[in-house]
């Protein structure tokens, strides 16, 4: 490799070129070879591995390891990617995150082509062959280890055949025969020329050497190769495009495009080239130009660079030799055979029929700088400035002359020109609006003489033949009458609004186009209002706005120009990649002809709409759509995934309760720029589509597990979308919380199920039970009176006992503290143990856990609670009976059933109660408004 050749050129991107450096992200700095893939998008063969580009971001391969050179690159019908390095060959299959090694044996690989289910290499060891049935080599050399068997370069011609070029033969092989010849043309050649580099152009071998430059050569003649001169002499790469070109490649001499039918130089790109062909070195190891007329160029040390991609909607203004290319135009005319350009040059005067070009320069426009309008009026053309007044220019003398007898007009701004249905030239000017018939006759309109008020920014005729004056608020201008009104405007009407312009519509529509506002309405101003601009023209400045008269608007702001349709959609963006190559297009700078072309003033000359070429762009776009920083969650997309997405269009997310985050970025692999751009998508059932600007993310949310479409495009270009499948799948996660879920629903309906009968049960237990309480009552009311008459008995026993007890008692003395603590403790004792629940509790038990005698409780409860035992324990069971009456434990358990757990027995029950509470149980359920 020879040092860097002459002297370096800026690196500096600009509208022609795109560089790609080592420092914004290439795996190397040196750029062998450029290869584009199924997907459109560029793999780069380079000095420390393989870059993958699209675009906008670089992936990155190290085959080898560390300071691999790569030397070439190549993909197979099943679009594996195979890379020739200095240490063998490596492959990355589809679906693949990265390259391994493939044929060990392989030490070294300088060339490599994948063709028709084979593969080939080429190294100093000679033409290798690998297919399914294994691996061949073929030396052409005397003897095997010789120089003149290394193999630098292998093409595949139309009819099938692969040929190889060794140190000194053009070799040919056929695959289905595995046959090979040589042609041994080095002899025929300068004394020491070594071949290197191969391209094939029909019957033609063009032949690249290391020392002695670029030959070509018919197998047909059998005469010498003959050299091409002007190239160069060390030729690192060639290529035969499809459009019948070589692209040639040099190590000092920079790059050529020849046409391969002549072999003749059509363009060169070097470090000394004009704007359009200048590189930044002439050490240059691969030119390729891809099917779209995109150049790449690999550089030694500069990394590489391409043009931008530009599609030929818009066709930039030329004649002859004369090309608006580079011209800021400010203003233009656009007649049968004549057009007139203004420029910040002066007048450019083209008339195609004469096949003349004429520059009238601002030194001999009176002053004037700055050209605001041109109109043709009685056999001359007028032309509005800014700071000159207004011009006549002869197109016959090209004589500059100006309106006698108005002094006014040679200073005056000229905002606007037109004629009306009388014939007279109308002139809307900062002082006010002339009117002049051509022949000498002036009438000057201000604020003194009608309704004007200010400066005029615009005077237009509508199809009825009135005027509309535009300054501080509008002005109408009734032919009828011949004056000017301002008071009859209709409510909500924007005859307020200062400063507007006024374009002629479809059905005699007005349109008043303001930075970000158009207002419409007809002559009658029956039908007005605003456009309402799609929210992609938030923040943006309208300069210019233009009904095509055939469905569309076409509105010019400082991000590009846009169409969209009468119905504000079918939005569509046009810049660079377009081929509006400019900066910005000029106020008031978009105009239609009288064949309906559109034209448009830019920053870099005239342009033109080609209306074929557009609507070829809408219907067919042989660029790939791709998505790229695709993120599901927050986890950002390996590129091997990223990849398959891609290729198959498809992408699965998670689904827990809520589906992932799914985001991404759009993008048009044409290798445009993107200034400015619009992609638009919307999910499979939605109506309208969503815009977004280049680089901005997509977000899609809530997405239900299932199988999901999702659209993406260039904004208004159908020809590009492409549909993505979504599959949203519940994680493992969701699936367990599924699982709960469901046992949680079963569980709640058998519940609900159990209680459902329970509560039927509970009913019909109340019902029975409200039958038998009755019986049970009347059971309960003979026990007790047994118990009274036994009571009685017992009374008449007690009371003799009584009588010796209190005898016995008599000379007790009553410690009135000690039994208040007995009192205390047996209480506490009770409270906390709930003891009394157990049916059978006997004072004896209470006894032994106070620590006391029988006796001494009993002397308690006789002497002191004034209340024997079973009353006082009675009582606890009572209060626990009534708690679970409020707490509604009645609708689980009969009142037999529940007195039972309270501690009662069923005979002692209904007595206690009627007793205490001075009512039957029932009848106190029913005083609680309580139903059974």
């Amino acid at each position: 490799m020879c040092s860097l050749a002459v002297c370096r050129a800026d690196i500096v991107n600009d509208e022609v070129f795109h560089f790609v450096t080592k420092e914004d992200g290439l795996s190397g700095e040196s750029v062998s070879r450029i290869m584009p893939d199924h997907l459109g998008r560029m793999w780069l063969a380079t000095s420390d591995g393989v870059s993958l580009y699209n675009g906008k971001r670089i992936v990155t391969f190290k085959p080898g390891g560390e300071g691999t050179y790569v030397f070439e690159l190549c993909e197979s019908e099943d679009h594996t990617i195979y890379a020739a390095t200095g240490k063998g060959i490596f492959a990355k299959r589809k679906g693949e995150a990265d390259f391994r090694q493939i044929h060990p044996e392989i030490g070294k690989a300088e060339t490599i082509l994948a063709f028709k289910g084979k593969l080939y290499a080429g190294n100093r060891e000679g033409f290798h062959v690998f297919d399914e049935k294994g691996s061949r080599v073929i030396t052409v050399g005397a003897t095997q280890m010789g120089v003149e068997n290394g193999v630098r370069d292998i093409k595949a011609d139309a009819k099938g055949n692969v040929w190889f070029l060794s140190r000194y033969a053009l070799n040919s092989y056929v695959p289905q025969t595995g046959k090979y010849r040589s042609y041994v043309i080095a002899e025929k050649m300068p004394k020491g020329a070594a071949l290197s580099r191969l391209a094939i152009w029909k019957d033609k071998f063009f032949i690249g050497t290391k020392n002695n430059g670029l030959f070509v050569y018919s197998l047909k003649s059998h005469a010498a190769p003959r050299p091409i001169s002007g190239v160069g002499n060390i030729i690192t790469f060639l290529q035969a495009t499809s459009h019948g070109e070589v692209t040639v490649a040099t190590d000092g001499s920079g790059a050529f495009l020849l046409d391969a039918n002549t072999a003749k130089i059509k363009e060169m790109y070097y470090v000394k080239g004009d704007r359009k062909h200048r590189l930044p070195s002439d050490a240059i190891y691969c030119f390729v130009k891809d099917v779209h007329g995109v150049n790449w160029f690999g550089f030694f040390r500069f990394g590489m660079s391409y043009t931008y991609y530009k599609a030929p909607i818009f066709q930039r203004y030329h004649f002859g030799d004369f090309t608006t290319e580079g011209l800021n135009v400010r203003s233009f005319y656009i007649g049968n055979q004549v057009k007139i350009i203004g420029t910040n040059e002066g007048l450019y005067y083209v008339d195609e029929a004469r096949k003349m070009m004429k520059l009238i320069p601002m030194e001999q426009l009176l002053g004037a700088h700055i050209i605001t309008n041109i109109l043709f009026y009685k056999g001359q053309y007028y032309i509005g400035t800014y700071d000159g007044g207004l011009l006549i220019l002869n197109p016959q003398t090209f004589a500059v002359s100006r309106i006698p007898g108005e002094p006014l007009l040679t200073t005056a701004t000229i905002a606007s020109l037109d004629v009306s249905r009388d014939g007279k030239l109308w002139i809307g000017t900062s002082e006010g609006v002339f009117v002049w018939n051509g022949e000498g006759h002036i009438m000057r309109y201000t604020e003194n003489n009608s309704r004007l008020c200010g400066g005029v920014t615009t005077v237009r005729f509508d199809n009825k033949g009135n005027g509309w004056a535009c300054s501080q608020g509008i002005s109408l201008y009734v032919a009828a009458t011949q004056t000017f009104e301002n008071a009859h405007f209709p409510k909500g009407f924007f005859n307020t609004e200062v400063n507007l312009g006024c374009v002629r519509g479809h059905q005699g529509l007005m349109f008043f186009p303001k930075q970000t506002q158009i207002f419409y309405t007809n002559p009658a101003m029956t039908r007005f209002g605003q456009l309402e601009m799609p929210n992609e023209f938030v923040g943006s400045k309208c300069y210019g706005f233009l009904d095509d008269m055939k469905g569309y608007y076409w509105i010019a702001t400082d991000q590009g120009l846009y169409r969209l349709n009468y119905q504000m959609q079918d939005l569509q963006h046009f810049g660079y990649g377009e081929g509006l190559m400019c900066q910005f297009i000029n106020s008031d700078g978009i105009h239609m002809d009288a064949k309906g072309n559109v034209w448009v003033a830019t920053s870099n000359g005239l342009m033109r709409v080609n209306r074929q070429a557009l609507e070829s762009w809408l219907r067919h776009n042989p660029y790939h759509i791709a998505l790229y920083d695709i993120r599901r969650g927050s986890d950002l997309m390996e590129y091997a995934l990223e990849d398959h997405a891609n290729d198959e269009h498809r992408i699965s997310i998670r689904w827990n309760i809520l589906s992932e985050k799914l985001s991404f970025r759009i993008l048009l692999q044409d290798y445009a720029r993107q200034y400015g751009r619009l992609y638009q998508y919307k999910m499979e059932g939605d109506e309208v589509w969503r815009s977004v600007s280049d680089g901005k993310d997509v977000e899609i949310t809530h997405l239900w597990p299932g199988i999901h479409h999702l659209k993406v495009r260039l904004a208004g270009a159908p020809a590009t979308e492409r549909t993505y499948q979504i599959t949203v799948l519940p994680s493992w996660l969701a699936i367990l919380e599924l699982i709960i879920l469901i046992a949680a629903i079963i569980l709640l309906l058998m519940w609900r199920n159990y209680h459902k009968n329970t509560q039927v049960l509970l009913d019909e237990r109340n019902e029975i039970e409200g039958a038998l309480m009755e019986i049970e009552q009347e059971k309960a009311e003979m026990e007790v009176q047994q118990d009274l008459e036994n009571e009685s008995l017992e009374s008449d026993v007690e009371e003799t006992i009584g009588k010796a007890t209190t005898t016995k008692y008599a000379r007790v003395k009553v410690d009135e503290k000690e039994f208040a603590d007995i009192v205390e403790r047996m209480k506490a004792y009770i409270e906390e143990k709930q003891c009394y629940i157990n049916p059978d509790l006997k004072m004896s038990d209470l006894a032994e856990v106070l620590g006391l005698s029988s006796s001494k409780l009993s002397q308690v409860f006789s002497l002191y609670v004034k209340e024997n035992y079973y009353e006082f324990i009675n009582r606890y069971r009572l209060e626990e009976f009534k708690r679970l009456i409020a707490e509604g434990e009645y609708k689980k358990y009969t009142l037999t059933a529940l007195s039972e757990k309270c501690g009662f027995k069923k005979s002692s029950f209904f007595s206690t109660f009627r007793r205490v509470e001075g009512m039957t149980p029932t009848e106190y359920l029913k005083a609680q408004n309580i139903k059974l």
